[in-house]
């Protein structure tokens, strides 16, 4: 039964070229080991690139997060860490970083409109904005662009378009 598994693994792999761009085959019929076509890559999957934005965005918004509470000694509230992973993602994702004129829709319940919810949003706005500062210096923005074979730009820069 295992080398039943096996081979129809390896099937499936052969099959599929194993998802990782690369493929033994070319764009006709016949053409085997083709230099143009033997690593071409696979189509753009938005939804699948967007989420992996997400959690790289998540998981260096929790490291840049560790780091501010060690140098500055300040234990924040859920809603602040919410407001500044928000402000990572939001970043990542093609945001000017710029604090929302209003907070997300769980602040909108009705437990959140008094003085003690009010205190709750304004904890997510500081943390968004102490977030989109950290996202800026850690250079968040400089990798939701795509290089192009433009050469450099006057400044210095290299010219890059958005997806």
């Amino acid at each position: 039964m295992h080398r039943i598994g096996c081979v129809f693994i390896l099937l499936m792999c052969c099959a599929t070229g194993c998802q990782t761009g690369c493929s033994r085959f070319g764009v006709g019929v016949g053409r085997w080991w083709s230099s143009t076509s033997f690593c071409r890559p696979n189509t753009f999957d938005l939804g699948m690139d967007n989420w992996k934005v997400r959690q790289s965005a998540k998981a260096m918004a929790h490291r840049s997060l560790r780091q501010f509470r060690r140098q500055s000694g300040f234990k924040p509230s859920c809603h602040f860490c919410e407001g500044f992973e928000c402000a990572y993602i939001d970043m990542a994702q093609g945001g000017s970083g710029a604090t929302p004129a209003i907070p997300p829709r769980r602040y909108w319940n009705c437990e959140y409109r008094s003085g003690e919810g009010y205190a709750r949003a304004d904890e997510w706005f500081e943390g968004y904005r102490i977030g989109a500062g950290m996202a800026e210096a850690d250079g968040l923005k400089r990798f939701n662009s795509i290089h192009t074979s433009m050469g450099t730009a006057a400044g210095g820069g290299v010219p890059m378009i958005e997806p």
